[in-house]
Order: structure tokens, then sequence, then C-alpha cells
């Protein structure tokens, strides 16, 4: 094997790990969002942030804050035992 047949048995080699680790990565379902103990709805949360001064909801999970906002996008971290 020369140094121009080996050169490109190296690209080759690099590209085909390059696919490999972008087909890897691309197939991977998303990380699950996490479960809240607690749900809160109902009434206008004030917060501390000037630029969101209310909110909808707000999630809780081992005692500290998981989400806040709109009711819908709270609501997404609500489970099967979570409290409402």
């Amino acid at each position: 094997m020369n140094h121009r047949e080996g050169r490109k048995l190296r690209v080759v080699s690099v590209i085909f790990l390059a696919a490999v680790v972008c087909i890897g990565s691309c197939t991977r379902p998303p990380a699950p969002r996490q479960t809240a103990d607690v749900v809160y709805t109902g009434g206008d949360i004030i917060t501390v942030n000037d630029s969101q001064p209310t909110a909808e909801a707000l999630a809780v999970k081992d005692g500290k804050i998981l989400a806040v906002g709109a009711k819908a996008d709270v609501l997404k971290h609500k489970g099967a035992a979570t409290k409402k």
C-alpha cells in the first residue's frame, strides 16, 4: 500500500466513523420530562422575575420549582402520581 492509498483509506475511515456517530446521536429518543410531585394551577402565581411577573401554573419536585409559566406547558410535567 503506497502513501496515497493509505491516506485515502484514513479519510474514508474518518468519514465512516463520523456518519456512525451522527446516526447514533440523531436517532436517540428525547430525554424524558421530569414528573412533578405537585402542580399548582387555578390562580395568579406571583414571581420575582420582572420579565414574567405572574404565571398560570407552577410544578414542584422534591421541594424545588421544576417549572413555572403557562398552564399548558407546566402540565406537561404532570404524571400519574402528581397531585394537583
